[in-house]
């Protein structure tokens, strides 16, 4: 599944450095053009449990940050096998104020910074296995009026 970015920009063939796991973070990703700010925050469950490896948390992230950027406008938690990913966006105060650029392009900043909360997923029967990458809770939890 290679999940592309709104400029066919795609995570699998893009070389990252290791996230700073338990440790907050903030990462800028580009896609074509287009610059995103994420910052990234570890939960308690995380740093009460850091005995996980650190190359499946890479990558279940990474997963994340692409889920993340193909519902911008529809952000909901969802799990991984091993992660719960609470997304969320909030103003990038004074952004227009900043310049971007990689080599010669100048890059276009999302209005709005990604925040993704990290916790543990304790509970394996959360993952759903026939539904891909990750469990949607949006369309697993009713709320009554």
């Amino acid at each position: 599944m290679a999940a592309e970015g709104k400029a066919g920009w795609t995570l699998e063939y893009t070389s990252l450095k290791s996230f700073t796991y338990p440790m907050p973070e903030t990462r800028f990703f580009h896609a074509g053009v287009n610059l995103y700010k994420f910052k990234i925050k570890y939960g308690n469950t995380i740093s009460i449990n850091s005995n996980l490896d650190e190359n499946i948390v890479s990558k279940e992230l990474q997963n994340a940050i692409r889920v993340v950027l193909g519902n911008l406008d529809n952000l909901c938690p969802f799990t991984t096998e091993h992660l719960i990913i609470f997304p969320y966006l909030h103003k990038w105060e004074r952004v227009s104020d900043l310049k971007f650029m990689h080599g010669n392009e100048f890059l276009t900043p999302y209005p709005f910074v990604c925040t993704i909360y990290v916790e543990l997923n304790s509970s394996k029967q959360n993952k759903c296995e026939d539904e891909g990458e990750y469990r949607d809770f949006c369309n697993s939890v009713s709320i009554a009026s």
